[in-house]
């Protein structure tokens, strides 16, 4: 393996503001295993090659090429600062049900959209389902801010969480399990049987990808 493939790859780890830890976590890897490939110390077999230059939105050409071309596409699962002034909209769907599955649809940068006061949000995207009405209704487009350390949660806050198979807009509230938030629905409708539709469930933290507090949201009075 070129050392151009280790170079390259810290590069575009540092470029999308991504830890090693963070990175690797993605990656499905150890910190350590990562460490490993930006030092030339070991190389990923062809199968995670490919995964790596798909997660940083580049080709394997450019991935081992001896010099990379341009600034690593922003994709939603690494979003970073952007160079760009305005927040992200990546058209992708995500859920305020606790059923959305993610879906093969690229996760590439659609618009930016500029609103005064929300300068620190670095992501927006559509919502679809109802477990979060009326705070959230299906349709809106809620504005987001990365949170890295899972540690300072503010229980009570709405957020948008990742896991490697859901996202899901939820209201985080302490659990009594150790080491997981308990995920609760703002809609209280209940089924004829008297329980409630979307009923609240607890998700442990290390299941959780990227972590994102919901800071506000645009709603469309008409089509």
């Amino acid at each position: 393996m070129s050392n151009s493939f280790a170079s390259n790859l810290k590069k575009l780890r540092t470029e999308t503001g991504l830890s090693q830890q963070e990175c690797a976590d993605s990656l499905g890897i150890k910190r350590t295993t990562l460490a490993n490939y930006e030092n030339g110390v070991s190389e990923p077999d062809i199968d995670k090659l490919k995964e790596i230059a798909n997660y940083f939105g580049k080709t394997l050409d450019e991935l081992m090429g001896g010099k990379l071309k341009g600034s690593p596409k922003a994709t939603f699962s690494a979003v970073s600062e952007p160079a760009v002034p305005g927040i992200p909209y990546y058209n992708i769907e995500s859920s305020a049900s606790d059923v959305e599955i993610f879906n093969d649809t690229p996760e590439i940068i659609a618009a930016k959209i500029s609103i005064p006061g929300f300068e620190d949000c670095e992501a927006a995207l559509p919502i679809f389902g109802h477990s979060m009405y009326p705070t959230y209704e299906n349709g809106c487009i809620v504005l987001c801010k990365r949170i890295r350390d899972l540690d300072v949660i503010s229980y009570g806050e709405v957020y948008l969480l990742v896991t490697a198979e859901q996202r899901l807009l939820k209201r985080v509230q302490k659990s009594q399990m150790k080491d997981n938030v308990l995920l609760v629905s703002d809609n209280d409708e209940l089924r004829n049987n008297g329980t409630r539709r979307y009923e609240p469930f607890d998700l442990p933290k290390k299941k959780i990808k990227h972590l994102f507090i919901v800071k506000g949201s645009i709603k469309r009075n008409q089509m």
